[in-house]
């Protein structure tokens, strides 16, 4: 049978495989050793004869370290666990041990991570950064929250929703933990006040978007190159207006300040190519006044490339009311020229003056109003007088004149196109 020692060796010896201490082929003989060999019908038996004497959430702590402990043994297990764990009732234990681990309040029994989000104005960005969020590393815990999806899903949504860690929301999201969310899920993370939450929910459901443009084009270019592509036209937009469509009645659930973000967020990251309905939504009137404020008040735009993609997406994109009206764009260009000084004043976005950085900015003057570009030559010309780059501030005050002589040289590069391609 098994007893408390068996539990607190288990316990041991899935922490130290979980920070690399031993050998995954040396944790599976102390896991064997400790289990003498018994088959996973034998050991679930012996669990649930061991919980009965067990109280409160300690009893849901063992049920998640025998579960973890097996799958360590033999990832290749799960059907057979979660028909068990059904056999002796022990999906609520399941799910009640893999909530106290991911909510991360006990020293002792938890999941302590911070996730670096907090770098990334644009979590749409983080997520799709990276391919792998812990999962190689706690595959036992992911594998467990597998089982629990497939004896009880509503459980199982219920946990990643509310894990502190987004871990299991991550996985879901890069395929690692290869689940797919309901709709009632989605719906829930993109009407969350909770930044990450709401990109994830819009990854979900932009999935489809993403591959339906992806399809679309290369049917396009292989047509203009006279190659041969197995994807049908029809097919493929077929597909791409059921998912821009699926994906709007997702939107309409959100605030006009989500949807926004979202939308942007989005289109920062596939500049290239997107959906013209996105774009079109962010320059509706219902959308604007928040396009504004994502443009005015964050850190998204981060260089002279993404200020380029924004203004052309403003200056070709038609701004609507609800009744097809034209309606002005004037703030939103206003926007632009204000992320533009913010780079000089804060040195940052233009870290140089080179041949393409020449070019964005020749593009971005050709697409800006006049007023918004002499607003632009006011400015660089006054904050040109006040760079320390004499001779007598080389001397004296180097570090100084090397930081303001290449904020110069970026200075008089704009103006040298606003002079004479404006000629302002």
């Amino acid at each position: 049978m098994l007893t408390k020692k068996d539990i607190n060796l288990l316990s041991i010896a899935i922490n130290d495989s979980k920070n690399n201490n031993i050998r995954l082929a040396d944790t599976k003989k102390r896991i064997n050793s400790i289990l003498h060999n018994k088959s996973n019908k034998t050991v679930i038996k012996e669990l649930g004869g061991f919980i009965a004497n067990v109280k409160g959430n300690e009893k849901n702590k063992v049920v998640l370290i025998v579960i973890m402990s097996l799958l360590r043994r033999n990832l290749d297990c799960q059907a057979e666990l979660s028909e068990l764990i059904k056999t002796y009732k022990l999906e609520g234990c399941l799910y009640g041990g893999l909530k106290s681990f991911f909510s991360g309040d006990s020293a002792q029994f938890g999941l302590k991570i911070k996730l670096n989000t907090d770098s990334f104005e644009n979590k749409y960005e983080y997520i799709t950064r990276f391919t792998d969020f812990e999962y190689w590393k706690l595959i036992d815990l992911f594998e467990s929250a597998k089982i629990l999806s497939l004896v009880d899903f509503a459980k199982f949504e219920q946990l990643a929703y509310e894990d502190k860690s987004s871990l299991i929301l991550l996985n879901m999201v890069t395929r690692r933990l290869n689940i797919s969310p309901s709709d009632k899920l989605i719906s829930k993370l993109l009407q969350s006040n909770d930044e990450l939450k709401q990109n994830i929910g819009f990854l979900f459901v932009t999935e489809g978007v993403s591959k339906a443009v992806n399809d679309i084009c290369e049917i396009k270019r292989c047509k203009k190159q006279g190659l041969f592509t197995s994807k049908k036209p029809k097919f493929a937009n077929m597909f791409f207006k059921a998912e821009i469509n699926r994906c709007c009645d997702f939107l309409e659930k959100c605030s006009a300040k989500t949807r926004a973000s979202l939308l942007l967020n989005y289109l920062l990251l596939h500049q290239s190519q997107y959906p013209t309905t996105f774009s079109k939504m962010l320059m509706s009137s219902f959308l604007q006044d928040e396009f504004y404020k994502q443009i005015k008040e964050t850190k998204k735009i981060r260089n002279l490339k993404d200020v380029c993609f924004l203004l052309s997406l403003i200056f070709y994109t038609p701004a609507l009311d609800d009744k097809n009206k034209r309606i002005s764009k004037a703030k939103l260009y206003d926007s632009v020229t204000d992320v533009l000084i913010s780079f000089i004043e804060e040195d940052k976005g233009i870290y140089g003056w080179n041949e393409q950085q020449k070019n964005y900015v020749t593009e971005i003057c050709e697409m800006l109003p006049k007023k918004n570009i002499c607003k632009l030559n006011k400015h660089l010309q006054n904050k040109r007088k006040t760079l320390m780059t004499a001779k007598i501030d080389e001397l004296v005050r180097f570090k100084i004149y090397l930081k303001d002589k290449q904020k110069q040289d970026i200075i008089d590069g704009i103006l040298n196109i606003i002079q004479i391609d404006c000629n302002v």
